[in-house]
């Protein structure tokens, strides 16, 4: 690494590698004006895709949290991530709709137990972890080229 490693200071101060603001405006070959963000981003994309690593990640602890529970408890998990109700669950375990409710129960305290109560209260207020939404503009801040306290460096308009 050292001097060789675009993100080193050491290189950037050697003037081998500069970095920009990806939302830096620029004029596009069309003429209107955008930013480098908008000329490197594959067509479709959105923003709103999950990182292909977090994606593994989370099926891998989805997959292993499965794995723990006898077939009951995954087959009334399985129809309810697929939109079922807790009776039609309880229906395919052969349970009676009291039982059905305690196995929710079990489920339930089982999830917040093995994911966390934080993850849990995140996913369903539909909030993204803080180190996401901040990654860019803090990267960017340490090289400088956003000031401090902006959240988004360069606002261009269309």
């Amino acid at each position: 690494t050292g001097r060789s490693d675009v993100m080193s200071p050491g290189c950037q101060l050697d003037g081998r590698a500069r970095h920009e603001c990806l939302d830096q405006a620029v004029e596009l070959e069309t003429g209107d004006v955008g930013s480098l963000h908008d000329v490197i981003v594959p067509y479709g994309y959105h923003g709103a895709e999950t990182d292909p690593a977090e994606e593994a990640a989370r099926n891998l602890d989805w997959e292993s949290f499965l794995a723990s529970h006898p077939p009951r408890h995954r087959t009334a998990i399985l129809v309810l991530v697929a939109g079922g109700t807790m009776r039609e669950a309880g229906q395919r375990c052969g349970l009676k709709d009291s039982a059905a409710l305690n196995l929710k129960r079990r489920i339930s305290a089982d999830l917040v137990a093995f994911f966390g109560e934080d993850v849990i209260r995140r996913l369903l207020d539909g909030v993204k972890p803080g180190w996401e939404s901040d990654l860019r503009t803090a990267r960017e801040r340490h090289l400088g080229l956003v000031p401090s306290g902006v959240g988004n460096p360069v606002e261009t308009k269309r």
